[in-house]
């Protein structure tokens, strides 16, 4: 009698577990409006990081990019575009005032990349990362709580370069340092890197990783095959892999080791 009572209160909890899910999930869905995706307010969203990291890498995280009072205008899908894919973008709907959000991301490694690309474009000076599995702060938004815009400070350019580079006509591919992956092609050394350290290695010196027009641009040239390896895919600024043999951005892991070519500012 008393195993068949914890069987059935077994099965009750799973049915109202499974019940709030749900209703989390459906929560989430977004739904378009004025050309941008919005989803529910009781869409979690969890609390902000800022300068703290989770236990686990793995779980649920969003990267917050503001907020707005109203949905933003056609200039600002540029901005996103520079940075990253449109289809991670939503927007909160919270009364009268909207969370700009990009995710949500499995492992906080991907959603500090995101974050990291995103910062460089000074409308997104403030991102932060918010973790759904702390709770959400119940504040009263209002405009007067959106983060200041702070001056961006453009660091100088450094008079040495922090690695070597192969020049490849207008841009430059860095160089593997010791026991980093590399790829032997077209008489050169080529590195293979994460999305995270292909920026880092660009943006350190005074460059940016190369955009995906610029890339396709390039790879339609008659002199390509001859100066470029095109058996890998490369990271874009676009925080994506690019393949060019095909001519299509690829769903990769943000952790593939690909190849680097970095243009100037």
């Amino acid at each position: 009698m008393l195993s068949r009572l914890f069987s059935i209160l077994a099965i009750s909890l799973l049915c109202v577990f499974s019940f709030a899910s749900a209703q989390a999930a459906e929560a989430c869905e977004s739904a378009e409006k004025d050309g941008w995706q919005v989803v529910q307010q009781s869409c979690k969203v969890g609390a902000g990081l800022w300068s703290k990291r989770p236990i686990k890498n793995e779980g649920r995280f969003w990267v917050q990019c503001g907020v707005v009072s109203q949905l933003p205008k056609p200039w600002f899908k540029k901005e996103i575009e520079a940075v990253l894919m449109q289809d991670k973008l939503v927007f909160r709907q919270e009364g009268n005032q909207y969370r700009c959000l990009v995710g949500p991301f499995e492992r906080y490694s991907e959603a500090e990349i995101v974050k990291d690309v995103m910062k460089q474009r000074k409308v997104f000076a403030s991102a932060f990362i918010r973790d759904i599995s702390q709770p959400e702060k119940a504040t009263q938004l209002s405009q007067s709580a959106k983060p200041k815009k702070t001056a961006v400070v453009k660091a100088s350019k450094p008079a040495k370069t922090e690695r070597r580079y192969i020049d490849v006509g207008s841009l430059k591919s860095p160089m593997p340092e010791l026991n980093e992956p590399r790829y032997s092609a077209k008489q050169n050394v080529w590195w293979r890197a994460t999305l995270r350290e292909a920026n880092q290695a660009c943006r350190q010196d005074g460059m940016k990783l190369v955009s995906e027009s610029t890339l396709k641009t390039l790879s339609s040239m008659p002199d390509w095959k001859n100066t470029y390896p095109s058996r890998l895919p490369y990271w874009v600024a676009e925080m994506r892999a690019f393949d060019v043999v095909m001519g299509l951005s690829m769903p990769l892991s943000l952790e593939s080791a690909l190849l680097v070519l970095c243009e100037p500012q």
